[in-house]
């Protein structure tokens, strides 16, 4: 059975250094149809699962007042990830004939997707994350059907916060706990938390998942973000999900101790070389804040490699 999946992008703006290694593994992934929606007229080649669309900010913000009667302009580009969740509902036109719709950054090196994805849509999960703790705003896939087209419109005050230039982050987490262990019934709770949870392999993993625990706990009927609207619709049993850990970060890999790491990229598999996983997908996070430091060489369209540590080269092929 063939599926089809449609996963937009939209940027403004001159496109950044790590671009083009995000294009190449893009391409590499051909079950995938990208549509990146830009106002960047250096686009020249032409690939069958890319589709470059051009479009300005003011078409964009056209297409908002359109679409959904909200008046906006905002230069700010993390506030695009506030109009992630309501993609579906934007660009309906584009995926009418696909079994799934999602979204991404462009600060993503995806590997060999097929092997890790296609099992879970075959699986019929209507919602499919690319982090376990929350809803991942940098890969995230959804059912082609009303539910998860419109379950934007269940975040608390949506069109205020649309219309809004603040950045809110909806498409991932607006509000997260914080570690409060002074509190009593917080204390009890990261201890149960940590009897169900001590193979996780540093104490910062632990503290970190455990705001994401919290935070689900204490979700009510008023969701803030899209990741709460699809706790809450998954408890009333109206969405089945699958949350896993199918992308990794430079972030995620400090958290869980690896203090130098090197990630290979054979034109098909996205290799973390510390340990030979085959990875879905790396993100650049904090790597790309400083470009010193994010390590890029010349490379082929076949192959590249990101590093952090340049002794690490002198123990690892690339053959």
């Amino acid at each position: 059975m063939h599926i089809k999946i449609a996963v937009f992008h939209v940027y403004f703006g001159p496109f950044p250094p790590w671009f083009n290694m995000f294009i190449q593994s893009c391409k590499a992934n051909k079950h995938l149809k990208f549509f990146i929606f830009s106002d960047n007229q250096d686009v020249n080649f032409q690939v069958d699962n890319i589709q470059f669309v051009h479009q300005t900010r003011s078409d964009f913000f056209l297409l908002i007042k359109n679409k959904l009667n909200i008046s906006t302009e905002f230069y700010n580009p993390y506030k695009l990830c506030d109009y992630k969740p309501v993609f579906g509902f934007l660009f309906q036109e584009y995926f009418q004939d696909f079994d799934y719709w999602g979204y991404c950054d462009n600060d993503l090196i995806f590997g060999n997707t097929y092997d890790i994805l296609f099992p879970l849509v075959q699986t019929n999960y209507d919602v499919i994350s690319a982090n376990k703790y929350f809803l991942s705003g940098s890969f995230c896939l959804f059912r082609n059907c009303e539910t998860t087209i419109s379950m934007f419109k269940q975040i608390h005050n949506y069109k205020y916060i649309l219309s809004s230039n603040k950045h809110y982050a909806i498409d991932e987490v607006f509000k997260i706990p914080q570690n409060n262990y002074r509190n009593i019934k917080n204390f009890l709770k990261f201890c149960e938390f940590y009897l169900k949870s001590y193979r996780m392999q540093t104490h910062k993993e632990l503290r970190y998942a455990f705001r994401f625990y919290l935070k689900k706990l204490y979700t009510n009927n008023l969701a803030h973000d899209l990741t709460e609207v699809v706790w809450k619709l998954q408890k009333e049993k109206k969405l089945t999900c699958n949350f896993n850990e199918l992308m990794i970060s430079d972030r995620s890999l400090k958290r869980k101790g690896y203090k130098k790491f090197l990630i290979y990229w054979d034109g098909i598999k996205l290799i973390l070389k510390n340990n030979l996983t085959e990875i879905f997908c790396y993100h650049i996070l904090d790597l790309k804040k400083n470009l010193d430091e994010l390590k890029i060489p010349s490379y082929n369209p076949n192959k590249f490699y990101v590093f952090t540590e340049a002794e690490i080269l002198e123990t690892h092929s690339y053959k």
